[in-house]
């Protein structure tokens, strides 16, 4: 299994620093050129709950020319992680964002590996 996030994975490294004071270990991830992918959706859980069905209106188709991954992370991944940071817990890095689906096989060819801390950090 591949995890796709539009979100880059230094933004959820930056925000685990910024809002939990927290600087997590490096980690390796395989930044994957979007137009590598093919057909693919973003899903995004904001109505339904895991477990549930998803529901129609979370999904989006991904759009390759348009699409620009965020750098930093959504709303609901910053509540998460300040909730866990007030609880003094850690997990479920990415939580609170999005998803991209695809039914295909994801290519490695062009696939760069990054870890997610800064490169000066």
């Amino acid at each position: 299994m591949v995890f796709l996030s539009p979100v880059q994975q230094r933004a959820i490294w930056e925000a685990w620093r910024t809002i939990a004071g927290v600087e997590l270990p490096g980690q390796e991830f395989w930044a994957i050129p979007i137009k590598d992918l093919g057909p693919a959706v973003v899903f995004d859980r904001h109505l339904s709950s895991t477990g549930d069905p998803i529901d129609p209106r979370e999904i989006d188709a991904l759009d390759v020319a348009t699409h620009r991954s965020s750098e930093e992370t959504t709303p609901r991944n910053a509540r998460w992680i300040d909730e866990l940071a007030r609880a003094s817990k850690r997990g479920a890095w990415f939580n609170g964002t999005p998803h991209v689906l695809t039914k295909d096989p994801v290519p490695l060819r062009s696939a760069e590996v990054i870890d997610w801390r800064p490169k000066n950090g």
